[in-house]
């Protein structure tokens, strides 16, 4: 038995470590881990919903950073459609979602933006939501601000 299953072992590191036996398994692992995944969810929510929230808050700081980067040197805030390509395009996210899955949202105020994440229960506008600012000059209409582009 232990023999066995140290052969299925070293199977699947082989499979791992070469590149073009790894490329044929993808599918395989990528099922297995959405199996896995459905079936630890439940138990391992008291570890992941607090390593989840630490992830998209340092994502979201991360975002904030950016934005106050380019606030300074005079840019506009990216609108709410032009988010995800704003945090592509900056390898802030590669697919502006938060930990969870859920889109990351940006809402423009007056004088300020908020990066928003619906949060664990992945619905927006709750208790849960995760919610950072960033405070923007108020806007003139003769401003000489840069656009985004």
């Amino acid at each position: 038995m232990k023999r066995l299953f140290l052969a299925i072992l070293m199977l699947g590191l082989v499979t791992l470590l070469v590149p073009s036996l790894r490329h044929r398994a993808q599918p395989h692992i990528d099922r297995s881990r959405e199996i896995l995944g459905e079936k630890l969810e439940g138990p391992l929510s008291p570890v992941l919903t607090p390593y989840r929230r630490l992830k998209t808050q340092s994502q979201m700081g991360k975002i904030i950073n950016e934005l106050t980067r380019r606030r300074n040197m005079g840019y506009e805030a990216p609108g709410p459609s032009e988010l995800v390509d704003f945090l592509i395009a900056r390898e802030l996210s590669p697919d502006g979602r938060d930990a969870w899955g859920a889109p990351l949202l940006l809402q423009q105020r007056q004088d300020s933006v908020d990066i928003i994440s619906a949060g664990p229960d992945i619905e927006y506008h709750t208790e849960d939501d995760i919610v950072l600012s960033l405070r923007y000059r108020a806007r003139s209409p003769r401003s000489g601000r840069r656009s985004l582009h």
